[in-house]
């Protein structure tokens, strides 16, 4: 995992689209999917353009605080049984996951309202579609 945060902090993802696979759901509905502008946001937050980075993936940068507290819960665990245990599947894990997922998806769905204050939402891009 931190290898592939490395190489996302390294090469922007817009102009290295050579590394970087196309998004198949928008590229067959034309719609912006759930983790749309993740990779963008990911390279903006390890270079600390924490602003940029939410204007590219709200969810990314609201869901690392939950994240965080994760990762917390799986150094409690490890410490507690004194060997490291398989990451998120303490029961307590359950919870912050669905967090998660029902961030990302309402922002998968509501960015795609083609009204204001919808529109705000939307993954600003560097091209024209």
């Amino acid at each position: 995992m931190i290898a592939l945060v490395y190489f996302v902090a390294r090469y922007e993802p817009v102009a290295n689209k050579q590394y970087y696979p196309q998004c198949g759901f928008k590229k067959a509905t034309g719609y912006d999917c759930p983790g749309c502008g993740g990779l963008r946001a990911t390279h903006a937050f390890t270079h600390g353009r924490v602003i940029e980075a939410f204007r590219f993936h709200p969810g990314f940068v609201l869901s690392l605080p939950i994240v965080v507290y994760l990762l917390v819960l799986w150094i409690r665990e490890w410490r507690r049984i004194g060997e490291m245990p398989v990451p998120l599947v303490q029961p307590e894990c359950n919870l912050p996951l669905i967090w998660i997922a029902v961030l990302f998806l309402s922002l998968g769905i509501v960015r795609n309202i083609p009204t204001p204050p919808f529109t705000w939402l939307t993954n600003p891009t560097t091209e024209t579609r």
